[in-house]
C-alpha cells in the first residue's frame, strides 16, 4: 500500500502542476473555476489508492447498491448539487478575499480554513438531507434527527481517510473535502507575484494531501 501511496502522490503532483501551468493566466470566471474544481477532485482521487481499490471492487456490499435506480439517481443528484454548491460558495469567498489585496501567508491559511469550515457545516447537515430523501423511498422510516456535530473529529477522520474499505458516501465526502485544499490554493497561486511563491503555495497544498494519509 505504501508503494501505491507514493505513486498516487507523484501522479497527483504532476497533475496539479499541469493544471496550474494551463490555467495560471486565465481569469477566474465560471468555466475556469469549474475546471479547477474538477481537476482538484481528480487530484485527490489520483492521490488516494484506497479509492482505486474500492472502485476496482465496485464498492461491494455498500448500501448504495441496495437502492433502486431512482434512489441511486437521487443520491447522486443530491451529492453532485451539494458539491457544486459548496465549491461555488468557496470560490466566491476566495474571490472576495482577494478582490482588493494580493495573497499573503495569513490569507492563504485563513482562506483554506474557511473552506474546510464551510464544508464541515454542510457535511454536518447532509445526513438529514439524505435521510429526508430516503423517507420518500422508504415510507416506514420515522422522523428523527440524524445531524452530525460540525467538524466532529471521528467523522472528519473517516471522511479523509479514503481507506479501501470505506463506503461510497465517505469517499465522496473525503474527496470533496480534500479537494477544497488545492482548489482554494489555486486562487492564491494565480495571484501570487512570481512563479516561485505560486509553486510554493501549491506544493504546500500537495503536502497537505499527503498528510491526510496519516491523520
Amino acid at each position: 500500500m505504501s508503494g501505491l501511496i507514493l505513486l498516487g502522490g507523484w501522479l497527483s503532483l504532476f497533475w496539479l502542476a499541469i493544471i496550474w501551468w494551463v490555467t495560471v493566466d486565465k481569469p477566474a470566471h465560471w468555466a475556469t473555476t469549474t475546471m479547477i474544481a474538477l481537476a482538484s477532485l481528480f487530484a485527490v482521487v489520483l492521490n488516494s489508492p484506497g479509492v482505486w481499490i474500492a472502485l476496482g471492487a465496485g464498492y461491494s456490499g455498500d448500501s448504495f447498491a441496495t437502492l433502486s435506480f431512482f434512489g441511486q439517481a437521487g443520491v447522486l443528484f443530491i451529492s453532485t448539487c451539494g458539491l457544486a454548491g459548496i465549491y461555488a460558495i468557496c470560490a466566491a469567498k476566495s474571490a472576495r478575499i482577494l478582490r482588493d489585496q494580493v495573497s499573503r501567508p495569513a490569507l492563504v491559511v485563513l482562506d483554506v480554513l474557511l473552506s474546510i469550515f464551510i464544508f464541515g457545516l454542510i457535511y454536518a447537515i447532509s445526513p438529514q438531507i439524505f435521510y429526508t430523501f430516503y423517507q420518500f423511498i422508504f415510507s416506514d422510516l420515522p422522523n428523527q434527527n440524524v445531524l452530525r456535530l460540525p467538524l466532529a473529529l471521528r467523522h472528519f477522520r473517516e471522511a479523509i481517510a479514503l481507506a479501501p474499505a470505506g463506503s461510497l458516501h465517505n469517499h465522496l465526502a473525503g474527496i470533496g473535502w480534500l479537494g477544497l485544499v488545492p482548489f482554494t490554493l489555486w486562487f492564491h497561486a494565480r495571484t501570487a507575484i512570481g512563479t516561485g511563491p505560486a509553486v510554493l503555495i501549491l506544493v504546500i497544498g500537495w503536502f497537505c494531501l499527503q498528510i491526510a494519509h496519516f491523520v
